[in-house]
């Protein structure tokens, strides 16, 4: 998925895309972060964008919805619940990143996923995006946000 892909997309009337490099197997070509947030300043107003790549927490979810995706696609990780425990085990799964994206939320001060609380300025850091960072789902609280 590149920028051209994504405004093709938009003037053939499609509603929506999924941003995804395809789990690594596309590796070094873009990262998906950076590929999410350049579709999202081209077509973001015109189409419905899902993420599916690197979502491995929580604040995953946050941070690429704070990026712009309407939707995060958990991929394979569910299945890791339904291989241990079936139903049951999927539902700790689901359970686990619904408590860490709250978690994550609450030390921000971001009351929910809305559009409203829940922008890219939750990403900034000195005026920069952070985005290259070892640091998964940490708390600046200099930055009221998080760094990725």
């Amino acid at each position: 998925m590149s920028v051209q892909d994504a405004k093709m997309a938009a003037n053939l009337g499609i509603t929506g895309i999924v941003v995804s490099n395809h789990r690594g197997m596309i590796a070094g070509r873009w990262t998906h972060r950076d590929c999410l947030v350049n579709i999202v300043e081209a077509v973001g107003d015109e189409i419905d964008i899902l993420f599916d790549s690197g979502i491995r927490y929580g604040s995953d979810i946050a941070k690429a919805m704070a990026i712009g995706a309407k939707m995060v696609l958990i991929g394979r990780l569910y299945i890791y619940g339904l291989v241990l425990g079936e139903e049951e085990c999927v539902g700790h799964v689901l359970c686990y990143f619904l408590g860490d994206l709250t978690m994550n939320l609450h030390l921000a001060g971001i009351p929910s996923v809305s559009q409203e609380d829940l922008k890219t300025e939750c990403l900034k850091y000195g005026g920069l995006y952070v985005l290259d960072s070892y640091c998964i789902g940490c708390f600046s609280s200099t930055a009221f946000g998080f760094i990725i």
